[in-house]
């Protein structure tokens, strides 16, 4: 059986930084932010299943909120949310107090090609593009929050 390259399977589906902060409870909140309502509301339904807190977001404004109130230890963004040049808003988020410790990962379609390089310096901490598998990104997150207490996080 042929592996991929690291680069060929970073493209589907990565975690760059999974230590951003110790000594803090165990949170199992996540926020989909998507522009599709039907997608971002199915993400957020399965991750109820596997038995974490979830909200959704269809908009910046909304984003903002939900990260004053709902303090989630993970946001899932479309990155189609954030059409200003250089991912505005996720630099924006990652600078500001209440997303210092989050862990920020950006969902994309296939085309157009968003490089990765742009996504890690706007301050995401790991991707998925469509077509990939979205029972794999559900367990990955579930193994993560369940075993983040182990990490520090």
């Amino acid at each position: 059986m042929a592996r991929r390259l690291p680069s060929e399977e970073e493209t589907q589906f990565a975690l760059w930084t999974i230590n951003r902060c110790r000594g803090q409870p165990v949170n199992r909140r996540v926020l989909v932010a998507h522009k599709d309502r039907a997608v971002g509301e199915s993400i957020s339904m399965l991750l109820r299943l596997k038995g974490l807190e979830t909200e959704f977001a269809q908009d910046r404004e909304r984003i903002g909120q939900l990260l004053e109130t709902h303090m989630p230890a993970v946001v899932l963004m479309d990155t189609r949310l954030d059409q200003a040049p250089d991912y505005e808003f996720a630099r924006t988020l990652r600078s500001g107090t209440t997303a210092a410790n989050l862990l920020l990962i950006a969902m994309s379609n296939f085309a157009p090609d968003e490089p990765i390089e742009a996504l890690k310096l706007a301050g995401f901490d790991g991707h998925f593009r469509r077509p990939c598998e979205t029972w794999r990104v559900i367990d990955v997150l579930v193994t993560f929050l369940e075993y983040s207490h182990l990490s520090g996080r």
